[in-house]
């Protein structure tokens, strides 16, 4: 690369096999060339900013769960007659789940972070950098967390997700969770 070398993310390097891609520390290239991942392609790499660390990650989502654990309680205490019932009234769970989808989705599609994201100094884009995602993919993004609410199985599944989550955000490429994979997002650092 020559002197106005790009901002350090993923590209295509001069002389790499077609398919591929590299890391570009700001100075050099880092690794060796590896596969686009499926349905992205080498020109829509291009973020405009690093991809954010694993560990900004879970700290943006720690966050955000604090931020949601807190106005479930508040919801419920609001709502349910008995706050020390051990499940919530249909109601209080209801209105908790519509109160985590208009804070997740609402503020991807909004801002590209949720308040956690804003914290850690991480963003959600879409494959060509751009912020925030549409609300389309910022719906898609939040889907997996459907799985919670299949009888029986959902806390299982949940689990499994997040497991997965976890795993691939430290072993990935691109450092893409399930929910990314679905977006299809990445997750960037800007601060």
């Amino acid at each position: 690369m020559s002197d106005n070398a790009p901002e350090p993310g993923w590209y295509q390097a001069d002389g790499d096999p077609a398919g591929t891609h590299r890391y570009w520390d700001g100075s050099d290239w880092t690794g060796e060339p590896q596969p686009l991942p499926p349905n992205i392609s080498a020109d829509s790499l291009d973020l405009g900013h690093p991809l954010a660390s694993p560990w900004r990650r879970i700290g943006a989502r720690l966050i955000d769960l604090v931020i949601l654990i807190g106005v479930s309680i508040l919801v419920r205490a609001l709502v349910d007659d008995d706050i020390g019932a051990a499940t919530p009234s249909a109601t209080a769970a209801i209105l908790s789940l519509m109160v985590t989808v208009a804070y997740e989705v609402g503020m991807i599609a909004a801002l590209g972070a949720t308040v956690g994201k804003l914290v850690a100094g991480v963003r959600v884009v879409d494959p060509t950098g751009s912020y925030p995602p549409s609300s389309t993919t910022a719906i898609r993004r939040w889907l997996p967390n459907l799985l919670t609410l299949i009888p029986v199985l959902g806390i299982a599944l949940a689990l499994a997700t997040l497991l997965a989550s976890l795993l691939w955000i430290f072993t990935d490429d691109h450092r893409r969770s399930i929910f990314d994979r679905v977006g299809p997002t990445f997750v960037v650092a800007v601060g």
